[in-house]
């Protein structure tokens, strides 16, 4: 599933440990289960990321200054602790949530833990934070067959150009996967683009992500989920890269969402 790299060039730059089966699967944030409290769990299967993305508050990617090793996690284990925690939270609700301190679209088990996270009781909903682009079309289809219902989608600008500059990577696509994208909705995987907003290099992609979005018609699910959710850049305090802007603040952020959805209609 890895377009653009192996997990062999990966492991020239930095050791990749290979999470043994047993290993106690919460307390450590760069793999297993992360619970905030509420009704989502975070579910990292992975810290491996090929690209290098300029704003990244966790430095992945071949381009890290501070990782001395990868974690692929093992998806039995993860699958059991997983299971214990749903039960434990005693509610039916249950959205997981598959992200990480990587990009999991590359965890090279990712069908089996999605059929797996779909099987637990309790568990309605199976959502990934991913950028797309390692997908093939017929990945896609063996996705939904498993149960993935939506894809949180990392996309920051429609500009070609411009998303080889944020992501790192020379080789990154944002036309293949805005396809993708059709092909993921037609399949039944629902989609919702979330944008890092990067003030004074992606303010107007952040009008065109809308654009695009609202013009495409599934994402977000007819209404059901708002289409397009914008993220505030904030420089991670402990090693991540920072981008040179000027960040804003909690309020302007806020006056410039608002002027937004009065002018685009962001519902």
């Amino acid at each position: 599933m890895w377009r653009g790299g192996s997990i062999n060039e990966i492991e020239r730059i930095r050791e990749v440990i290979r999470v043994e089966r047993g290993t106690p699967q919460i307390g450590a944030l760069a793999f297993g289960i992360v619970d905030r409290g509420t009704n989502i769990i975070e579910v990292r299967p992975t810290t491996l990321c090929p690209l290098s993305c300029i704003y990244c508050s966790v430095n992945a990617g071949p381009r890290s200054t501070n990782r001395w090793a990868e974690f692929i996690d093992d998806p039995e284990t993860l699958l059991m602790a997983l299971d214990e925690v749903v039960r434990f939270k005693g509610t039916r609700d249950i959205e997981v949530h598959i992200d990480g301190m990587g990009e999991p679209g590359v965890y090279p088990y990712l069908v089996d833990l999605i059929r797996g996270i779909k099987e637990i009781d309790g568990v309605s909903v199976v959502s990934m934070q991913t950028r797309l682009y390692m997908f093939t079309p017929e990945e896609l289809r063996e996705l939904a067959r498993a149960g993935l219902d939506r894809i949180n989608l990392s996309i920051d600008t429609l500009n070609p150009g411009l998303a080889k500059k944020i992501s790192g990577a020379p080789w990154y696509d944002v036309n293949r996967v805005k396809e993708l994208v059709m092909q993921a909705l037609e399949l039944g995987i629902n989609v919702i683009a979330s944008p890092v907003w990067l003030p004074g290099i992606n303010d107007y992609d952040m009008v065109e992500i809308i654009k695009w979005a609202k013009e495409t018609g599934g994402l977000g699910r007819g209404g059901e989920l708002p289409p397009v959710l914008i993220q505030k850049y904030i420089p991670h305090k402990r090693g991540g890269r920072k981008v040179r802007v000027r960040v804003m603040t909690w309020r302007e952020f806020g006056i410039e969402l608002r002027s937004l959805r009065m002018n685009w209609a962001l519902n």
